[in-house]
């Protein structure tokens, strides 16, 4: 079974925002289709690249940029034939969980934004998720 597959069983239920934000590109697709297009994508060995980057002297791990994400789409999805559906297609992954922006203060765009999949923070868990070890007592006397 795929690594993702747990947060991927959600992708064929839709609701009513969801389904307003399927870009045309994306309506002659089944959602097996589309689940397809958003496992391929998150596949860490030939979906859309990542690496660790820095931003304000703060490190990102296993993050992709927007402007990444939209070429993958265009170069792999047939259906994706613009920059423009490509970000369609990639806010609609954003809206559903695959990924996420790292502050979570931007939809997903053809931009130099970092983005990472959820499935990647969880094994990489941030300083906030870290369980807190107690001050070990001095032992000096």
């Amino acid at each position: 079974k795929h690594a993702n597959e747990q947060y991927f069983f959600r992708f064929t239920d839709t609701n009513a925002a969801a389904a307003a934000a399927v870009p045309t590109a994306l309506d002659t697709l089944t959602p097996d289709q589309q689940l397809l297009i958003f496992k391929r994508f998150a596949d860490a060995m030939t979906g859309v690249p990542r690496k660790d980057r820095r931003y304000h002297l703060r490190q990102y791990k296993k993050v992709f940029l927007g402007k990444h994400g939209v070429d993958w789409l265009v170069d792999n999805v047939a259906s994706v034939t613009t920059r423009e559906g490509a970000v369609a297609v990639g806010q609609l992954m954003l809206r559903r969980g695959v990924f996420h922006h790292v502050a979570d203060d931007h939809e997903f765009g053809d931009n130099e934004f970092f983005y990472r999949f959820y499935d990647d923070e969880k094994q990489q868990p941030s300083r906030a998720a870290r369980p807190k070890t107690a001050p070990r007592a001095r032992d000096d006397m």
